[in-house]
């Protein structure tokens, strides 16, 4: 994730978007050196086999009637927040809970309300969604698993969740998590280095207990020559099938060209079918390159460090975040339907503009939605920057916010939104929050069962939610 001052880079934000140099998060001093992260549908679609689900008729979570006003979207009565333009609301930040360390993810279980944070350390943490409160032990408590204790600006750790669709009745849950292996590896200038391994690993609901979970097997191992660009993010997409990102291995500027390589591991994402009777993993039916060319896992490549994905959940479109090198941090974004195989750009390109390439050159590829540069002013001019990505607001506590897409960057501790709407320019507006609660160095987002947001802060190790003034 370099170029966080805990998972990755440097920036500025335009209409189209980038993290510095090195590899050890902190400063960028130039390039190359640094001085100091629904649906309905569970089968395989039809033709393309994407992340499409079927059209959501109901009011979203959180409402309970009809919105008022123009609906552009494919939930009926409900509006998509279109109308609204590159208008935003007022808003505060109102502290959730205060951990003891880092939080890093924050994930719902199919049949419960409670949040489930996941600490960088190892840990994860059942909080009430009303309150915040935590209960005495943890869900699950996988330190031992780590290989050491991540502290100050370090990216490996535990860092993704999610818990399998039929949660409720089978139990299933799996965690992504970057370890130190002891074991040694090659990196690209032929030294021989102790590595470190990408993992995921499955686990269980306590059979005694619905608040302890048991951990499993790792399923899928990813040998990796550094700390950082660990991606980490684990979701299950609206086609029920299991989603992980992963960084390019963290040397600078890609020098082995992991990222667009598709017979290697890093700087993808991978599409797997998990679930009872699979011990380990099926590669998702419809992977583009099951039947040669690459991984049978890999759904998407080209990425540098995604932190984080999501999709929306009234129209199944997904956006990505991916860290940038030097100079420019990107948004990507695919309409529900997009066929498998994406070539996100990296390290061809840094954003819409040439790298180890020119970007005219890919095929295959995507240009992100927005970027912004390391010197936009509006996020600590000429500092270093890493995007954090968040989720399209569908909540009803903030009217004004409905339908935008929130995202920060961790360095600069500076927050984003945007509206992606059918005929209309994308532009990404700075935010900030009323009050004098402020968020030092945002890490991750998340959303709770209402669709209302949060936000986990590294200089203070908070969550604080999103609220009106």
């Amino acid at each position: 994730m370099t170029k966080r001052l805990f998972f990755g880079c440097a920036l500025a934000l335009v209409t189209v978007a980038g993290c510095g140099g090195g590899d050890t998060p902190g400063t960028d001093a130039g390039p190359g050196t640094d001085t100091g992260p629904h649906g309905t549908d569970t089968g395989v679609d039809a033709a393309t086999d994407a992340f499409v689900a079927a059209p959501d008729t109901s009011v979203d979570s959180g409402s309970t009637t009809p919105d008022a006003g123009t609906d552009t979207g494919s939930d009926a009565g409900v509006s998509s927040g279109c109308e609204l333009g590159n208008t935003y609301p007022p808003m505060r930040l109102a502290l959730f809970h205060d951990f003891p360390a880092l939080p890093v993810g924050m994930s719902l279980a199919p049949g419960r309300d409670d949040l489930f944070v996941v600490l960088r350390r190892g840990e994860i943490w059942i909080a009430d969604p009303a309150t915040g409160n935590v209960g005495a032990t943890p869900f699950l408590d996988m330190t031992a698993r780590l290989g050491g204790t991540p502290t100050g600006m370090a990216e490996w750790g535990l860092l993704g969740l999610a818990f399998h669709p039929d949660y409720a009745t089978n139990g299933l849950f799996y965690v992504a998590y970057t370890a130190r292996s002891g074991s040694t590896v090659t990196d690209c200038g032929g030294a021989t280095v102790t590595g470190y391994e990408d993992r995921i690993a499955v686990g269980t609901r306590s059979t005694t207990s619905p608040d302890v979970g048991v951990l499993g097997a790792d399923i899928f191992t990813i040998p990796d020559p550094a700390s950082n660009h660990n991606g980490g993010q684990l979701s299950f997409g609206p086609d029920g099938y299991l989603y992980y990102g992963v960084g390019d291995g963290g040397e600078q500027g890609d020098p082995c060209h992991r990222a667009p390589d598709t017979s290697l591991a890093l700087g993808k994402i991978h599409r797997f079918q998990v679930g009872p009777g699979i011990a380990t993993y099926n590669p998702a039916p419809g992977n583009p390159f099951i039947g040669g060319g690459g991984l049978a896992t890999i759904w998407a490549y080209g990425l540098r460090n995604p932190w984080r994905f999501t999709w929306d959940r009234q129209t199944s479109d997904m956006y990505v975040a991916d860290v940038g090198q030097n100079h420019w941090e990107e948004i990507d974004f695919l309409p529900a339907g997009t066929a498998p195989g994406t070539n996100f750009g990296w390290s061809v390109c840094e954003g819409t503009h040439d790298f180890n390439g020119t970007c005219a050159s890919l095929t295959g590829d995507v240009l992100p939605i927005a970027e912004y540069a390391h010197s936009d002013p509006n996020f600590s001019a000429g500092g270093n920057g890493s995007i954090t990505g968040g989720f399209v607001y569908r909540g009803s506590a903030l009217p004004g916010l409905r339908g935008a897409y929130l995202f920060a960057d961790e360095v600069a501790s500076e927050f984003g939104a945007l509206r992606n709407c059918p005929g209309m320019p994308v532009t990404a507006t700075h935010i900030t929050f009323m009050g004098t609660t402020s968020c030092g160095n945002p890490v991750t987002f998340g959303e709770d069962r209402n669709g209302e947001l949060l936000v986990s802060c590294y200089a203070d190790t908070n969550i604080y939610r999103i609220v009106a003034p």
